[in-house]
């Protein structure tokens, strides 16, 4: 009895230590951004094969730009511009607005963008995560928004940072 359970513990150990030693490698790989290339690689090659599609109607981008930089200043900008947006879109009644900024340090206008947030239920913030680009720094950090927004917004995205 005791050789059966012996064949059956080394028919296990056989089988599965490649797949640890993968799940292993992989894990090095990722942690230290050796796998953020071949990862970068796959989307491009994915996009490519799946070929150009049309924008959706229903999606709309406001973003930064150069006139905007011009009438508003230099950015940050104060976090009253966002609330005043997000009042400016409640007519529209989107399904979501994400906010692709991060918001880490307080603002003294952080009780206004979070009563504009609350208003919404639709509103997603950025967090953002620190990648390493040496096998030396090999611990990611997130940035998460100001406590006071925390109880505000639907979600989160995450904003990945690449140095």
């Amino acid at each position: 009895m005791r050789l059966f359970s012996f064949r059956l513990a080394s028919f296990g150990l056989r089988t599965w230590w490649p797949v640890g030693v993968a799940g292993l490698v992989t894990w090095a790989l990722a942690t230290t951004g050796l796998l953020t290339p071949l990862v970068q690689a796959d989307y491009r090659l994915r996009f490519r094969l799946r070929g150009q599609r049309p924008w959706a109607e229903s999606v709309v981008v406001i973003a930064i730009d150069d006139p905007s930089l011009a009438d508003l200043g230099a950015f940050p900008w104060p976090r009253r511009y966002y609330a005043r947006l997000l009042q400016m879109l409640e007519d529209a009644s989107p399904q979501a607005i994400v906010l692709n900024l991060v918001m880490s340090d307080p603002s003294e206008d952080d009780r206004v963008l979070a009563d504009a947030i609350a208003a919404h239920q639709a509103v997603m913030l950025g967090i953002a995560r620190d990648v390493p680009c040496s096998p030396s720094h090999n611990w990611r950090r997130k940035l998460w928004p100001v406590v006071i927004f925390i109880s505000s917004f639907r979600g989160v995205i995450c904003i990945v940072c690449y140095r």
